[in-house]
């Protein structure tokens, strides 16, 4: 009897024991982190995220459960651990001895642009016996920003020679042909005398030779994400981003002047995205990140207010490319407004497989619709 109590006594001494080891000491030295492949992608790239836990003292660690939230648009490969509902949430376990590092890799896939953020980072950890959890959290502050992917450019092809034509034409100042640009693929709209004979005689495909000009014109493009619709169409909205996108980059590979203009709130200021004029390659990157930080589930201002601006700050020589799905006679009548009226702006229409826009005779000629397939 005395031996049996003997060793019933070490047992609760050594569960005790260890259990306040656990308590006092598990998260000392401790470090969990989260680290992506890449902070800035195009909607439908893969990345990587990679989790880490770090166990830098004497104490083993059987048990530990590494937990993370993230959106549910960002798709995990591989995850019989985790659990979507209205986000993403990650539950992963791993065993660390003393003194390890281990990392796990997790591929994901970005299928909807925005602007994202990984969260609630915690590590949950058992004694020896599994029968208690002791709870911490790491600082996690990982962002995503993923931009809208283009529109297929054979499809968006007529729609910008259209436009593209109307802008050359309204151009003040001409090409300066002692400021040379680049050397960039020759599109249906070029002109023959562009080309360059030599590089397009190096590469095997025609080039043409780009200057830049002694004055520019503006482009504005304004991106109206009100819908007037009882229903929201966000696959219509998102389609209307997506040639923001588009329009934008096109534009400013021929070196024109772009702005944007648009009632869809940023994600993180909460306020209408506004981005001046301006060119080149950093000028489409930030338009790119302002169209990847809207925040749909923000309510658009008003298309009049956000029309009535543009006609308000557009000069004469200025072109307007407008994207809506709203298509009300208040938005009709703004535009007849414009300094040079119906020659002064093209319509981008995003709509349901097989309808049309319901505008104005005098309108007609300027608008595009854009079919947009529900699961787009």
């Amino acid at each position: 009897m005395l031996l049996l109590l003997s060793i019933l006594l070490c047992a609760a001494l050594l569960y005790y024991g260890q259990d306040r080891l656990y308590r006092a000491c598990w998260k000392k030295g401790l470090s969990v982190t989260l680290e992506l492949s890449g902070e800035k992608a195009a909607e439908g790239a893969a990345l990587t995220l990679t989790e880490t836990i770090s166990n830098r003292k004497l104490l083993p660690l059987p048990l530990v459960h590494i937990k993370f939230v993230a959106d549910r648009s960002l798709i995990f490969e591989d995850d019989p651990n985790a659990s979507v509902t209205d986000s993403y949430y990650r539950n992963d376990i791993m065993s660390v001895l003393s003194w390890q590092k281990l990392s796990r890799t997790l591929p994901f896939t970005c299928t909807r642009r925005g602007y994202y953020t990984f969260r609630e980072l915690t590590a949950t950890c058992g004694n020896l016996f599994f029968n208690t959890n002791q709870l911490a959290g790491f600082p996690c502050e990982k962002t995503l920003c993923v931009y809208p992917r283009y529109v297929d450019p054979s499809v968006f092809e007529p729609a910008f020679r259209r436009m593209l034509g109307s802008i050359l034409a309204r151009r003040i100042l001409n090409e300066d042909p002692f400021e040379f640009r680049g050397i960039r693929e020759y599109q249906p709209y070029d002109d023959r005398k562009a080309v360059n004979w030599k590089a397009s005689a190096k590469t095997g495909a025609l080039k043409v030779t780009t200057h830049d000009y002694t004055a520019t014109q503006q482009v504005r493009i304004v991106l109206n994400l009100e819908d007037f619709a009882v229903l929201r169409y966000d696959h219509l909205l998102e389609e209307g981003i997506r040639l923001a996108a588009t329009a934008a980059a096109a534009l400013l590979d021929r070196g024109i002047q772009v702005s944007l203009l648009t009632n869809g709130h940023d994600i993180i200021t909460r306020l209408p995205v506004h981005i001046p004029e301006g060119s080149g390659a950093g000028h489409l990157q930030t338009i790119r990140e302002a169209l990847a930080r809207i925040d749909l589930s923000q309510t658009a201002d008003a298309s009049a207010a956000l029309l009535g601006r543009a006609v308000l700050e557009s000069r004469s020589q200025d072109y307007l490319i407008l994207i809506s799905t709203y298509q009300k006679e208040d938005l009709q009548q703004l535009l007849r407004r414009l300094p040079d009226g119906t020659n002064s702006f093209l319509w981008i229409f995003p709509c349901e497989e097989g309808l049309a826009p319901e505008v104005a005779s005098d309108l007609r000629s300027q608008v595009i619709p854009w079919p947009v397939s529900p699961g787009l």
